[in-house]
């Protein structure tokens, strides 16, 4: 797959910029956190939220026949409409799956690899505005996590996961984190292992610099009154992404730690 792949997927065609209004840093748990106030960002088809019905569009259909920049190996390339990253597209699987399988998250960390960029990754019940499996191929690797150590994780739960170290984000990290670390094929097989097995019915990824953080989620997918939107792989990854001035402009550290709390796993 890798030979088939684009060697640049930003320069396919010109990308939509991100409209951001304004930005701030918070000091997080012990690393540093981005806010974003991107008020287009509202405009969005299928934002989760609370009052959403119980059946979607078929968007993603749509979507791929018209805004394909690259297809091939059962994946597609397109824009995102509504991106918060200078650099970003979207990877999809060609097929109608739900969820990310082995085939869609070997390309996009081999993309992660080509590019050093980050892949983000959102199911259903955790801030995907879509139902159809897709990831964030992003242009650059944010700080946060990276502010964390990664301990050996030996719990009794994990399943085998061959060819890769397994690690678990330290304190003062404070919800749990499962990181895969390793060659793009090993860790590909290995987050295709921990979504087909989560006990939880929701999981985000963050991916970059060869280790794919895994985070199960709580039912709970928008952590209001912390955070007022549904928190995805972008907030995980340090990115905090707000479509109300009056709430970014309030936010504190302590709102942002208590949203983590209430949506993912404790540790």
């Amino acid at each position: 797959m890798q030979a088939d792949l684009p060697a640049d997927p930003f320069a396919l065609a010109p990308l939509p910029a991100p409209q951001v209004a304004a930005r701030r840093t918070l000091a997080l748990c012990g690393g540093t956190v981005e806010l974003a106030w991107l008020p287009l960002r509202a405009q969005r088809l299928g934002i989760p939220r609370a009052d959403r019905p119980p059946l979607r569009p078929p968007l993603a259909e749509e979507i791929l026949a018209k805004e394909a920049l690259w297809r091939g190996g059962g994946v597609v390339l397109t824009p995102n409409r509504y991106p918060f990253a200078a650099r970003q597209v979207l990877l999809w699987d060609e097929a109608p799956q739900r969820e990310a399988g082995e085939n869609l998250l070997l390309a996009a960390l081999l993309l992660e690899e080509r590019t050093g960029g980050t892949v983000q990754l959102n199911t259903v019940g955790a801030a995907a505005s879509l139902p159809r499996a897709h990831v964030h191929l992003i242009g650059e690797v944010l700080p946060f996590l990276a502010a964390f150590r990664g301990e050996p994780c030996r719990a009794a739960w994990l399943p085998a996961l061959p060819g890769v170290d397994v690690l678990e984000l330290a304190p003062p990290f404070p919800v749990l984190g499962l990181g895969v670390r390793g060659p793009a094929p090993a860790r590909a097989a290995a987050l295709a292992r921990l979504l087909e097995l989560r006990g939880t019915p929701a999981a985000n990824v963050v991916s970059a610099a060869g280790t794919s953080w895994w985070f199960p989620r709580t039912p709970v997918e928008i952590p209001a009154p912390h955070f007022p939107h549904a928190l995805g792989a972008s907030e995980l990854a340090g990115r905090w992404c707000y479509t109300d001035e009056r709430v970014f402009a309030a936010a504190t550290a302590g709102d942002l730690e208590a949203a983590l709390r209430a949506a993912c796993l404790a540790r």
